[in-house]
């Protein structure tokens, strides 16, 4: 290798070790050198350098700890606003967003909702937009919605959306929020970030809320499964310590997993799609057919707390079919570990055992290993912050080029 082959590849090392050293300390624990070089497996002197010109560029501190005797040793550990992450959800109300810190710590959430005629949409009849129409609107929202001065300190953003590309690739399709796109919403997204210079992540929810759920960077991650239900019903997964998914597509299509050939039509052209059977729409469609009103999901909530019939009835096979799914997906995938989230966790404990019973009704196959099931203790904020997380450790790219110069 000749000398300009020598230094680059020296200063693609030291880019990388950087970055390495960056993602260690997001996982909030300060850091001495000593103990950064032996994660990184780096001399001490190196590990001194890149410190020094990550406190110079504002991304790390260095903090003292209290001794009783001796010199106190030095530890570093990241400069909360040193940078900014924007996350945000798409759901049928709107947008849901949060801007946070380089520790992960949320310092701002918003909302920002769609525009009122997008709320004809029906299942069977999904409100037709154009990707850039939808890209625009949900900007625009954003931006009148944000901070300006935490929106200009962004330096990387995140976009959960459900859904699914159709087989031509010429439309989206996305029926928890009653849309159905013409183009491609990531693809649109992204170039309107592209021109704002910001590093874009697109993805889908339960993906996210996976990643949040799992252990900090550098950490030993147990396999796990993620089952978001709201709207809609989607999962996804951590396995051997990577999210079960590719750039820009969302492998576990969960929610239109079908859990009865015969049943209701859905949006994605199947039929008894588990969407259909255990999300929110299908709660309120089934507590309608028995009670004959329309009633909200924090009513259908408040009368399964207080054990009505009707309700637990309703529930109860909503857990029924969300098991028939669970058995399916855990047939694929060697998860122990499966967390619930995403809103159905307002139902509280006795969802929670109904479906434990149901996972484990011999009607079932049997599945092929002990379970753990719980509920996720992020709820409904595991896809924010798990987008934040993914945005720093996978697309940020530290503003230090004027360190490589």
């Amino acid at each position: 290798m000749n000398l300009a082959g020598r230094y680059q590849a020296q200063r693609e090392a030291k880019q990388r070790h950087r970055r390495e050293m960056l993602r260690l300390l997001s996982a909030g624990q300060p850091l001495a050198r000593l103990q950064l070089t032996e994660r990184l497996g780096i001399s001490l002197t190196s590990v001194s350098i890149l410190a020094e010109e990550l406190i110079s560029a504002g991304l790390v501190e260095m903090r003292k700890t209290e001794m009783s005797a001796g010199r106190p040793p030095e530890l570093l550990s990241l400069k909360a606003n040193g940078a900014h992450f924007l996350s945000v959800s798409a759901h049928r109300d709107g947008l849901r967003a949060a801007i946070f810190d380089l520790r992960l710590r949320c310092v701002h959430s918003f909302s920002a909702p769609w525009p009122v005629q997008w709320s004809a949409g029906t299942a069977a009849s999904p409100m037709q937009l154009s990707a850039d129409e939808f890209a625009a609107c949900a900007v625009r929202g954003l931006r009148q919605q944000a901070p300006p001065e935490l929106l200009s300190a962004v330096q990387a953003v995140s976009f959960a959306m459900p859904g699914f590309p159709t087989a031509d690739g010429e439309a989206f399709l996305c029926p928890p929020l009653r849309l159905r796109l013409t183009g491609r919403p990531d693809q649109a997204l992204r170039d309107v970030a592209a021109r704002a210079g910001l590093p874009f992540v697109f993805g889908n929810g339960a993906d996210f809320a996976a990643f949040a759920e799992s252990a900090p960077y550098g950490q030993p991650c147990e396999d796990l499964l993620m089952i978001c239900v709201n709207e809609g019903v989607d999962a996804g997964a951590m396995v051997n310590g990577q999210l079960f998914c590719a750039e820009n597509r969302h492998f576990l299509n969960f929610g239109h997993l079908s859990v009865d050939f015969r049943g209701r039509s859905c949006a994605c052209g199947g039929h008894g799609c588990l969407e259909r059977c255990a999300g929110f729409d299908a709660i309120a469609d089934a507590m309608e057919a028995r009670t004959g009103a329309r009633l909200s999901m924090d009513e259908i909530m408040r009368r399964y707390a207080g054990g009505d019939g009707d309700t637990v009835l309703v529930l109860t096979e909503t857990a029924q079919n969300l098991a028939r799914g669970l058995s399916a997906l855990t047939a694929l995938l060697p998860v122990r570990r499966i967390l619930l989230g995403g809103g159905i966790e307002r139902f509280g404990p006795p969802f929670l055992q109904a479906l434990r019973a149901a996972v484990a009704s011999p009607q079932l196959r049997p599945f092929p290993h002990a379970l753990w099931l719980d509920y996720s203790a992020l709820g409904s904020r595991g896809e924010l912050l798990g987008g934040a997380r993914w945005a720093l450790e996978n697309v940020w790219t530290p503003p230090l080029a004027a360190l490589d110069a």
